[in-house]
């Protein structure tokens, strides 16, 4: 076998081999950019098929001379006007410049691509003339124009792509590298058999071939078809939320590091899958994630795990891509977590600060009614007296100092006025108010050394979750003192008045008496004045004990 030959046959099996890399990115052909990388790989093994199909003559000499070469030469110059076309769109997408690649701008180039080699095919290879010189030598400038447009896009497109190569990261680096050096081996390899330097030799397509195959390793090594073009890695990489990326299929094509923690899985496990067929998703992403057109712009969602409950928050842009690729759709998962947990320190603090402040205006208000109070205040905590109004000093005749401190017993008198009032019998009433009950009662305590009858309330008091109880004093012994004297005065009245109808019942009796010598007239009359006197002393009494229950 000649050494054409066994090009022949490498360059078929590039072919295949080409055409097969082009299906696997086709599969991923929705991450931006890969749209045209799988049309470059499929160009380049449909050149490479033709250019193969042309010398086949070098292996089946029956073949040769091959009937149907021009047109195969025709085809292989067309795709590969075409595939430079493809290369700047994919370089203007890879490098993150897809606002240049509007309908018009994307129309205009391919319309002129084929429309030009179409024309410079038929000027090259079958001398076409109109007849007309003005009209054959604008179709002249035309199809050379449109050669030289393609020179230049494909190497505006290694330009784009060099210029990129400072501001990414080593793995971007590496497939910028692959891709420029590639393409650059094809410019030097087409450029070097093209120049006939060795006429005898015929390269058949084994140019074409070899860089398909780099293309090929670097998508396998350098993860070409895993990762997106390089603008990707500048908002991706950045952002601190998980990115998750759905086709309109709802099949996952794409999602960052921080995606991939929430979500427990990796790209490489759920790439092109829907989330319904992914079981390690935690639950309550799947039903958002599989309905994206239905989320809500910010959607909390809660996710419970053995340690911890996390709380997210999902928003969707609907992007509808650029020509040629389709619509995608792009959600941000942000951990609210902090946020959540944040909001609720917040609203508890906010919480205590009303309750703190309500306490405060509580305190305040007592505190002058406390002070402000007409009777004597213990407040009794433990057992023993903690606080005291200033009308409770003056009323013992003692400093606050001397007072606070003590057990109230100790300020009580050492006999009561009743037989059954004991000290232990106050300790058990303070007890009882500390329970909740409202209790009034009589008491005598100790005044600047004196014994004082007083009336006693014991009630309950909370502050700051500490029971006390609070005992009001109300002294009551002038009171007592002013009802003694009333009733003394009353039985003198009472005496007084007893004697003085005793006297008049006397007078009666002598104005009656049949020796009493008063005449008829003046006895009657001494008659009408005993009787009144008798009937007034007789109210006396009465009226005496209706101003002393009064009183």
């Amino acid at each position: 076998m000649t050494v054409t030959a066994f090009l022949v046959l490498f360059t078929l099996e590039c072919s295949v081999i080409l055409l097969y890399l082009s299906l696997q990115v086709y599969r991923r052909k929705t991450i931006l950019g890969q749209y045209y990388f799988w049309m470059i790989l499929f160009l380049l093994s449909i050149i490479c098929l033709l250019l193969g199909l042309e010398n086949i003559g070098e292996i089946y000499p029956e073949f040769g001379p091959y009937p149907v070469s021009p047109v195969l030469n025709l085809l292989t110059n067309f795709c590969g006007h075409l595939v430079t076309t493809i290369w700047f769109f994919f370089c203007l997408l890879y490098a993150g410049k897809s606002k240049y690649l509007t309908r018009p701008i994307i129309a205009f180039l391919l319309g002129y691509t084929i429309i030009g080699n179409i024309v410079f095919q038929m000027i090259r290879h079958y001398s076409y003339s109109s007849g007309i010189p003005l009209l054959d030598s604008f179709l002249w400038i035309f199809g050379m124009s449109a050669l030289v447009k393609c020179c230049i896009l494909y190497l505006a497109g290694i330009a784009i792509l060099i210029q990129k190569y400072r501001n990414v990261s080593d793995q971007f680096k590496y497939q910028i590298l692959i891709l420029v050096g590639t393409s650059c081996l094809v410019v030097l390899l087409v450029t070097f058999f093209d120049s006939r330097l060795f006429p005898w030799f015929n390269p058949v397509g084994i140019h074409f071939g070899i860089c398909g195959l780099i293309f090929g390793f670097g998508m396998l090594y350098f993860d070409l078809l895993t990762f997106s073009p390089v603008f990707r890695e500048r908002f991706f990489g950045v952002v601190e939320s998980g990115l998750v990326v759905l086709n309109n299929r709802c099949q996952i094509i794409d999602m960052n590091q921080t995606a991939e923690k929430i979500l427990h899985t990796s790209l490489a496990e759920v790439f092109g899958k829907e989330p319904s067929e992914i079981p390690a998703f935690p639950e309550g992403f799947t039903g958002m994630l599989t309905s994206p057109d239905l989320l809500q712009s910010a959607s909390p969602l809660s996710v419970s795990t053995d340690d911890e409950t996390r709380w997210y928050r999902i928003s969707v842009q609907h992007d509808h891509g650029n020509i040629g690729a389709e619509e995608v759709y792009l959600l941000m998962i942000t951990d609210i977590t902090h946020n959540i947990l944040l909001e609720k320190q917040v609203s508890e603090a906010n919480s205590r600060l009303l309750i703190e402040k309500e306490r405060k205006r509580h305190e305040l208000l007592y505190r002058e009614f406390f002070n402000s109070h007409r009777d004597a205040i213990l407040i009794i905590a433990n057992g023993t007296i903690s606080d005291c109004n200033p009308v409770a000093l003056e009323f013992f005749g003692k400093k606050r100092s001397e007072i606070t401190g003590l057990d109230p017993c100790l300020l009580s008198a050492p006999v009561q006025g009743r037989q059954s009032d004991v000290p232990d019998k106050l300790k058990y009433q303070i007890s009882q108010a500390a329970a909740g009950t409202l209790i009034d009662f009589p008491w005598d305590f100790i005044a600047d050394g004196v014994p004082v009858e007083t009336e006693v309330r014991l009630s309950r008091l909370v502050y700051d979750d500490q029971v006390l109880v609070e005992m009001c004093i109300r002294d009551i012994s002038k009171t007592s003192a002013a009802m003694g004297q009333m009733r003394l005065d009353n039985e003198v009245l009472n005496r007084i008045v007893a004697n003085d109808v005793y006297l008049w019942n006397q007078v009666s009796q002598i104005a009656r008496s049949e020796n009493g010598g008063l005449g008829q007239e003046n006895r009657h009359t001494l008659e009408e004045i005993v009787e009144m006197a008798t009937q007034n002393m007789s109210t006396a009494p009465s009226r005496s004990g209706e101003n002393i229950r009064k009183t």
